[in-house]
């Protein structure tokens, strides 16, 4: 059910997961081109995802309140358009993203921004180079919410450019795409990667 048509390049699903208020949450994500509607996919972190929300095409986020204070949550959005008259989920699902909701812990937090040493990087096919990458939180001091890689890396099309879990570059193919650093709770910033 997972895959059944293949996502295009630029057409990776990503989501951010931020505090709307205190017992609340805000889902958002990427546009799918092809995309006729959004399942939304969301639980309590350590608990059985649920689907809690079906949106058509045009919907690019969703508020999921009365949650409790102070707790991690997890959600994953997935595109899905019609293909032979059934449901067909189109590429992956989002990758998961973790927040913890308002009225913080004493000892946890959500991240707040990435920032990459280098936003751009030119690269001949076959060469490589090393993202570096660090994560501000919204509160100093205390530890991010990590249920899962401090960071993770995706590229828009790995025709052109690869990357792996340690943020590792290859250069596959002349052209360009990007490459998303992720926190745990989908905030992001992207690195324009250029093969020639």
């Amino acid at each position: 059910e997972e895959t059944a048509v293949k996502e295009k390049p630029d057409d990776l699903l990503l989501a951010r997961l931020r505090v709307s208020a205190v017992r609340s949450l805000r889902l958002s994500w990427t546009k799918v081109s092809d995309a006729e509607g959004y399942d939304i996919l969301f639980a309590r972190c350590g608990r059985k995802y649920k689907r809690i929300a079906a949106v058509g095409a045009d919907v690019r986020s969703y508020k999921i309140k009365g949650l409790k204070r102070r707790t991690a949550y997890k959600a994953r959005v997935k595109a899905w358009k019609t293909v032979n008259g059934k449901k067909t989920y189109i590429g992956k699902a989002s990758p998961v993203v973790h927040a913890i909701t308002g009225g913080y812990t004493e000892t946890r937090t959500n991240a707040r921004k990435v920032k990459v040493k280098e936003t751009e990087l030119g690269l001949k096919k076959g060469s490589g180079a090393a993202i570096k990458a660090t994560v501000k939180a919204v509160k100093s001091g205390r530890k991010l919410v990590t249920h899962s890689n401090k960071l993770r890396y995706y590229s828009s099309d790995r025709n052109v450019a690869t990357v792996n879990a340690k943020g590792k570059v290859k250069a596959v193919g002349s052209g360009s795409c990007t490459i998303y650093v992720l926190a745990n709770n989908g905030v992001r910033t992207g690195v324009k990667i250029t093969v020639s």
